[in-house]
């Protein structure tokens, strides 16, 4: 189990990064990755850690990316406002961004 913390103050980028290579230590020659994440309603750390999670499992040999936003019964959102939610510059290329589709059950 890893576990930091910082008792006077928010993570440092450099304990995130700690944080995303032990996570991901035992993950190898990884090839497809669907990346769940919550949506506009939920505040969190996806914009800090999404882009060092992309970097570490691109690394890895990571070959295709998707982002699926779990939102519920919220509206959709667009590619520009999941892209701002994950911290995600124009360098940092997801193959589709998915929204689910609570109302479909085709896509349940």
């Amino acid at each position: 189990m890893l576990s930091i913390e910082n008792l006077k103050g928010e993570l440092t980028e450099e304990q995130l990064e700690e944080i995303v290579r032990g996570s991901l230590k035992d993950f190898n020659a990884i090839k497809r990755v669907l990346l769940i994440h919550p949506d506009y309603t939920r505040t969190d750390f996806s914009d800090k850690l999404v882009p060092l999670i992309y970097q570490e499992l691109k690394s890895k040999g990571m070959e295709k990316i998707d982002s699926l936003n779990a939102g519920g019964t919220h509206r959709e959102m667009t590619e520009i406002e999941i892209r701002e939610k994950l911290g995600l510059s124009s360098q940092i290329n997801f193959n589709h961004f998915y929204n689910h589709e609570y109302n479909n059950l085709g896509q349940l």
